[in-house]
């Protein structure tokens, strides 16, 4: 503080001059802030003659002006960002930081789902749509963000505050203190801070301060010697200070900066720091300190940076990638933190965080009996199931576990189309296994998730434990009346054959075309083969493939082989109101649980509770905004075929039967049975074009037409059953099972696959089959394609690299030239199929022959 600051004469040397002798330490750079405004947007830079002109104007209206200073090099707009990034809970990121979160954000995802076309969804699956949009467009924002340098925007997607012990292995979510640790209010910790600063001078160290611009004050508190240690490792990263502990013990520790080797005198650094236990707390105090530093930045910290602190300092990034060289963390650590550290600590580092892993797993492992405890008490009439086995030495591992809430499965009988989708997939990095759900269709359309499980592996017997315990749930016999959706996979195939056998089993047809495509790739194949499967009438079908059989005989037996009846619309059953043909509700569900499937098995099972509890809340609050009883997806796709009828001519018959044609194609519409004979109506439950037609040259409204299952009453019953919430990990309930261990590794033959394999529809994209010639255009290349030989006539190699012995070409039999005649024998009359034209020569003359008479043959036939 300055008083009586003579403003009539100064300049920027002066106003520098007197800061210097207030304060004790070397600036870098001034500022000052305009009076009544904040620190963000107040201050400004303080440089030369015209700022200090500015400033002290700002004295004319305010008695009390306030000057800045940068130290300890440290720019004061980064500090300012450092604080306001602080005051929000969040931690500085460095450059480097931002680099690798844009990174990341952009290679991340891509390997984690599937990215399928839209280009053949159901008209009505909007949310499939979006999802499927979203994976494509994902690719192109996330590289334009990295190209523009911009900070990748975040979805939201719901989040959810886990105790202690469900969040220390989580990556996306910062560890948080326990929620009943913070019941105190306000006051009550205003007053406790009051009485301790009144009692108890001294400050105590706030752990939140970013480690860059960390510092230790003499007569400052610290919980732990422990604690003291890894902030003066901060403070010697962020400053290349080369400090070492000359004594260290529990009681006491005194560090200096300097090597350890012995110097001439007056050459070592001065900087000094004691500190040890008070005597009437408990508290590890800064007894004395010399600040003073007389040394060059180092990168070689010997014994300060610990496999301990590298392992606490990237634990997170080695635990959410496994496989991370030990190169690729020395160089991270450079670039960070300025620091050269050995291969050797980066693969202790590395092991110690795996370790915390496996025993971090055990424990979560451990309390899924307790896990199901709490589900079964706090929702009556819910299903927590799991199955263990025994291994080597009778210790037991985890096996399965089931969950299906009973508001689920309420919701779906009572308001959800007996439509159900399966599907499996994997589980991400720390646990290992595979999770199961069931799916099903709310009356927008939209998903409605009824039970998941979580399995060693996708196989039959899995499977079958699956469905036998859903079979339960929602109490439907042999499958009678239910319509499954699923991909080709054989295991739960055989498992539909023994547990619902009188169920119609669907198959995903894009699965089915890929598959088909691995030998009949091509646009041509592509679009016969999705013409077929949304062929609505066995006579359509029909017609689809014969085309397919004139291109190619085989891949006509090829679809033949593969059950038409699963994958085409022409033979599904009409009393389901759907007409899907994909399986798009099950990659819907795990893509939005894509993040939660890399978590420990707890934290996955909650976050995927939470989110269905969110959900349902969700719909719930939509539904009491929506006006129409027809829920706005099926309005949509009845205002398309509302455009879509125009094609059409109405014929009436007489009675409740229209005839409507376009064309030469023509349906049969009954307005009392509500069928048409294209079968489109009778398979989504919603008027077709050819319906909607009818209806309105009868002057009807064709959303009194559409099916009860799209009702408001359907979807408001499907979202009234709502989950009931769960207690922290500290209320569960306690049992006296025997805890499991983590599931058993399984070795599978051959070297480790790091890459997920991809399909054949995601291989081959553009850049693989075409390049950049010369001439700066875009060229085919033939990577990838068989060439055949030349010479030998066979397929594999070129005619350079031919050692076999010459081959002739079959010659082909020769085409004649010109169009080929009706009948070879015209010349012998018209009895013979044609009549012989006259000469050019008597055409000119008008000569005309007289016809030839027919003769009866000799034997009067």
């Amino acid at each position: 503080m300055v008083d009586d600051f003579d403003v009539s004469d100064v300049d920027i040397s002066k106003v520098r001059q007197l800061v210097q002798e207030v304060i004790s330490f070397d600036m870098t750079r001034m500022y000052y802030r305009i009076p009544n405004m904040d620190l963000e947007n107040g201050l400004k830079p303080l440089d030369d003659d015209d700022d200090v002109n500015r400033f002290i104007s700002y004295g004319n209206s305010s008695q009390l002006l306030e000057i800045f200073v940068d130290h300890f090099d440290v720019d004061i707009e980064e500090y300012l960002n450092t604080d306001e990034q602080w005051e929000e809970g969040h931690r500085e990121s460095s450059d480097e930081d931002l680099n690798e979160v844009m990174v990341n954000y952009r290679f991340s995802n891509d390997e984690d789902v599937e990215v399928a076309s839209v280009d053949y969804l159901s008209e009505e699956d909007d949310e499939i749509r979006q999802v499927r949009v979203k994976k494509l467009n994902a690719p192109r924002e996330r590289e334009s963000s990295v190209q523009e340098n911009q900070q990748p925007q975040v979805c939201e997607r719901f989040t959810y505050a886990h105790g202690e012990f469900l969040t220390e292995l989580c990556d996306e979510y910062e560890r948080e203190s326990n929620v009943e640790d913070e019941v105190q209010s306000d006051n009550e910790n205003e007053i406790v801070e009051d009485v301790e600063t009144k009692t108890n001078p001294f400050p105590i160290h706030n752990p939140n301060v970013p480690w860059n611009i960390m510092k230790p004050i003499v007569t400052e508190r610290y919980a732990s010697i422990m604690e003291l240690k890894t902030w003066l490792t901060n403070y010697a990263l962020a400053n290349g200070l080369q400090l070492r502990y000359q004594r260290s013990s529990k009681d006491e520790l005194l560090v200096v900066c300097g090597p350890q080797k012995r110097e001439e005198k007056g050459k070592n650094c001065p900087w000094r720091l004691w500190a040890t236990w008070m005597s009437d707390e408990r508290s590890f105090q800064v007894k004395t300190m010399h600040d003073e530093h007389r040394c060059g930045r180092q990168y070689n910290l010997g014994s300060l940076v610990t496999s301990n602190w590298i392992a606490m300092q990237y634990g997170r990034k080695i635990r959410q990638n496994p496989s991370m060289k030990l190169v690729e963390l020395k160089e991270s650590i450079l670039k960070k933190y300025k620091c050269i550290v050995h291969l050797s600590q980066c693969a202790r580092a590395k092991a110690k965080a795996l370790g915390e892993v496996e025993t971090s797993l055990i424990e979560h492992y451990g309390r899924l009996w307790e896990y199901a405890g709490e589900i079964r008490r706090s929702n009556p009439g819910s299903t927590a199931r799991m199955s263990v086995e025994i291994g080597p030495y009778n210790k037991t591992y985890f096996q399965r576990f089931y969950v299906c809430f009973k508001a689920l499965k309420d919701g779906w009988l009572l308001g959800c189309r007996r439509f159900i989708g399966l599907d499996g997939c994997f589980l991400k990095t720390i646990c290992k296994g595979e999770l199961l759900s069931d799916v099903g269709r709310d009356a927008n359309n939209q998903i409605y998730p009824i039970a998941w499980a979580v399995v060693e592996v996708e196989s039959k017997y899995s499977w079958k434990w699956f469905l036998e315990y859903l079979i339960e749930d929602i109490g439907i016999i042999d499958g009678l009346g239910v319509t499954l959706m699923s991909d080709q996979h054989k295991g739960l195939v055989e498992a539909v054959k023994d547990v619902l056998p009188l169920a119609e089993h669907r198959q995903c047809a894009r699965h089915v075309y890929s598959n088909f495509r691995k030998k009949f790739n091509g646009i041509e194949y592509r679009s016969l083969f999705w013409a077929a499967s949304k062929a609505g009438t066995p006579e359509e079908f029909e017609r689809v493939m014969q085309e397919i059989k004139d291109l190619s005989r085989q891949a006509y037996d090829d679809l033949m082989e593969r059950q038409p009846s699963t994958w085409s619309r022409a033979f599904f059953r009409t009393d389901v109101a759907c007409d899907a043909v994909e399986n798009g509700l099950s990659e819907c569900f795990n893509s939005l649980i894509v993040s939660s499937r890399r978590k420990p098995i707890i934290t996955m099972l909650e976050e995927i509770r939470v989110f269905v509890m969110e959900r349902i809340s969700k719909m719930t609050e939509q539904a009491s905004k929506w006006t129409r009883e027809i829920r706005p997806v099926i309005w949509k796709k009845i205002e398309k075929n509302k455009e879509l009828m125009r094609f059409w001519h109405v014929v009436p018959s007489g009675g409740n039967m229209f005839e409507v044609r376009r064309g030469f194609d023509g349906y049969v519409v009954d307005t009392t049975t509500k069928t048409c004979t294209s079968r489109i109506l009778q398979l989504s439950g919603i008027p077709c074009p050819h319906a909607v037609a009818t209806l309105y040259f009868i002057h009807q409204d064709p959303s009194n037409y559409v099916y009860p299952s799209f009702s408001r009453t359907n979807f408001v019953a499907t979202y009234n059953h709502k989950l009931k919430p769960l207690n922290g990990e500290k209320l569960w309930p306690k049992t006296n099972f025997t805890k499991p261990l983590p599931p058993m590794a399984r070795r599978m033959s051959g070297r480790p696959r790091r890459a997920r394999k991809k399909d054949a529809s995601e291989r081959g994209n553009q850049s693989s089959r075409s390049r950049i010639n010369a001439f700066g255009n875009r060229v085919v290349i033939k990577t990838g394609k068989k060439v055949a030989c030349s010479n030998c006539l066979e397929v594999g190699h070129n005619s350079r690299s031919c050692k076999n012995q010459k081959k002739d070409v079959p010659m082909h039999p020769k085409k004649p030239v010109g169009r080929p005649r009706k009948d070879k024998t015209s010349n012998e009359g018209y009895g013979n199929g044609s009549k012989r034209k006259g000469s050019s020569s008597e055409r000119l003359m008008g000569i005309k022959r007289p016809r030839q008479s027919l003769q009866a043959p000799e034997d009067g036939v």
